[in-house]
């Protein structure tokens, strides 16, 4: 039997929303000699829309739907984001600053072995669910790591130091001192490469900030990474390719933060297979529990984008109901048995999501499942789901 693929374009029920279209013109040079800058990338950022600079440093970027963050990115320079909101405002000529070339001191102060530390990265940059582990680093050598230390007394006799630096006794003698590492920040020369060969895509990413830090308990850390994404859609090699690359692109987007918060934008969180709970405690004496609550009561809406209030510091979860396969379960029809949970921290009083199913002001979190999801899963901002039947 024939699988039938139907493309919708889904704008009511995944809140994609439409708007005007501007082109955007401009002039890149260096700031400190005001030469044109050639072979930079142009992109709206998150999406696969972007152009490459002329030999005089010019560009025209076409098909820009506000509100749009617009990166200028080159490998000798550092990356320059601006927020495009004015309609009128055609022409943006940049001067980008020549990359820090005192990154590349960075390496010889990594304390630690670089096979370890890149492992590390790639778990938590990439991800290490199916398409985080498909996904491939094709530059790894512009990489460069510095841990951070933090000294940690160690009251303990008869402790062989040998040769290593980095315990030493106290000048009293009464207790040890060891330079414990808590903190990786990783570093890019150059953007970064990146293949998802599941979902048919190349990314150009350019890293700002990447930090793993400890926390002390059980080994456990946090994860912040921050940076801009430009998306090349692969070359299919035959239909049938281009068919697993739309099917998969579907099955990734289901359960993820974009599908979430296009889902919360359009108020349609139980159609697309989501619950969502509060843990509380009416007194002392009883026990703690979930209890269901509509937060899309909570939003408000202004010009292209919403805000959500009220859920700061509240411990809420995520319930999804999918099939088989991740397909969200309707849970106006039917609710399903086995859902995948996830906690969601909302860092902020007053948190802004928008209809492309992103958040600008990073002020909303997610813990496992949907925060497993990382670059291996992502897909562009502009992106619209096919559905199969």
């Amino acid at each position: 039997m024939k699988r039938l693929y139907i493309l919708v374009i889904l704008l009511q029920v995944l809140g994609l929303s439409t708007y005007s279209q501007i082109t955007l013109k401009g002039v890149l040079t260096d700031k400190e000699s005001n030469k044109p800058i050639e072979y930079a990338t142009i992109y709206i950022n998150g999406t696969t829309n972007g152009v490459i600079s002329n030999e005089k440093g010019e560009y025209t970027l076409t098909n820009i739907v506000l509100p749009a963050e617009i990166i200028f990115s080159h490998v000798s320079y550092e990356p320059h984001s601006i927020k495009l909101i004015d309609k009128n405002k055609n022409i943006i000529n940049v001067s980008l600053v020549a990359k820090n070339v005192k990154i590349e001191e960075v390496v010889v102060k990594d304390r630690n072995k670089r096979a370890k530390n890149m492992k590390l990265f790639l778990e938590n940059f990439l991800g290490n669910d199916e398409w985080g582990k498909a996904a491939k680093l094709l530059n790894t050598n512009a990489l460069r790591f510095e841990w951070e230390y933090k000294e940690k007394k160690i009251y303990a006799q008869n402790i062989n130091i040998g040769g290593n630096s980095k315990i030493r006794m106290s000048k009293d003698g009464s207790f040890y001192v060891i330079d414990k590492p808590y903190k990786l920040n990783v570093y890019a020369t150059e953007p970064l490469k990146v293949e998802l060969p599941l979902l048919g895509y190349d990314i150009q990413y350019d890293l700002v900030k990447f930090c793993i830090e400890y926390t002390g308990k059980w080994n456990s850390y946090s994860c912040s990474i921050l940076g801009y994404s430009y998306f090349k859609p692969m070359e299919p090699k035959t239909t049938g390719q281009q068919k697993r690359f739309e099917k998969r692109r579907y099955l990734a987007f289901f359960n993820s933060s974009q599908h979430f918060f296009r889902s919360l934008y359009s108020k349609k969180l139980l159609e697309n297979g989501y619950r969502v709970y509060e843990v509380v405690k009416d007194s002392s004496s009883m026990p703690e529990y979930p209890r269901e609550i509509s937060i899309e009561r909570m939003i408000k809406y202004n010009a292209n984008s919403a805000y959500i209030s009220g859920l700061k510091d509240r411990d809420i979860r995520i319930f999804y109901y999918g099939d088989r396969k991740g397909r969200p379960i309707n849970q106006k029809e039917r609710k399903g048995r086995h859902p995948v949970q996830t906690q969601v921290y909302f860092l902020s009083d007053r948190c802004v999501i928008r209809s492309n199913g992103t958040t600008p002001e990073n002020t909303i979190v997610f813990a496992p499942y949907i925060g497993s999801k990382k670059i291996g899963a992502l897909l562009p901002d502009n992106y619209t789901p096919m559905v199969y039947k």
